[in-house]
């Protein structure tokens, strides 16, 4: 059903604190252009009657043919076209959440849904950007091997597979807290992750315009190698405390 009255300072004021504290932790760019966006964003899918499992959909449309255009493009044109189709996706990632906190319509197979599509995302975006610097050196800024970035890509996509496990299984193992959840936006140690993480899709915009995603693949794979053995000793940290206070 369409709604042609929504605003977005209505959304804006719909928008949970504890989601705001998260997206301030997590999500930094989302929450200095991404979130705010959003909210504009959100009343074009209202009005035309689409629910959140729709703008999900649309966007992993948009997502595929992003990264198709990157590994199949040699040309400034289809690189820049698909790194901006990353980022339209990163914003209806954060509109799917808008509109279904408006229509009550959250689910478990739309959380899925999203969950999902985000992991396209990570997984094949650093290998579609090693296949256009295997098609092409236009974009590269360091003379190697154009083989290599596919053992980056590797590397990246595995790092950051076995740190979503590692997080997967301390989830499980911790039992769920009744606190309530913090509103306050609060600098914490685990920030830096959420910055680096969700600056990816501009940053690889920026890449494309300066010739140099080769640097973009680089700093991604070790950021990803480097953040692992702190995140591995904080959930083990994390898993002792708990088994001290049983």
């Amino acid at each position: 059903m369409s709604d042609s009255s929504v605003s977005p300072s209505e959304l804006k004021r719909q928008h949970p604190d504890e989601k705001r504290q998260s997206d301030f932790q997590n999500h930094f760019w989302a929450f200095l252009v991404v979130r705010p966006l959003s909210f504009y964003v959100a009343p074009l899918f209202l009005r035309f009657g689409l629910g959140a499992n729709h703008v999900t959909a649309i966007g992993a449309v948009v997502l595929c043919v992003g990264l198709v255009s990157i590994a199949t493009g040699t040309s400034f044109t289809a690189l820049a076209f698909g790194a901006v189709l990353l980022n339209l996706w990163y914003l209806l990632d954060f509109v799917d959440g808008v509109v279904a906190r408006y229509n009550e319509t959250s689910s478990a197979f739309g959380a899925f849904l999203d969950w999902f599509v985000g992991v396209i995302y990570h997984v094949a975006t650093p290998f579609v950007v090693a296949v256009a610097l295997y098609r092409t050196d236009a974009f590269a800024f360091l003379e190697v091997s154009a083989i290599l970035w596919f053992g980056v890509a590797t590397v990246e996509v595995v790092f950051r597979l076995v740190r979503w496990l590692v997080l997967y299984k301390t989830t499980q193992l911790l039992p769920a807290t009744d606190e309530e959840p913090s509103t306050d936006l609060e600098i914490t140690p685990g920030m830096l992750a959420g910055v680096v993480s969700s600056f990816k899709a501009p940053l690889l915009f920026l890449g494309v315009v300066l010739g140099a995603i080769d640097l973009w693949l680089l700093l991604y794979a070790a950021y990803t190698v480097a953040i692992f053995g702190p995140e591995l000793l904080i959930h083990a940290r994390r898993l002792s405390r708990y088994d001290r206070s049983r």
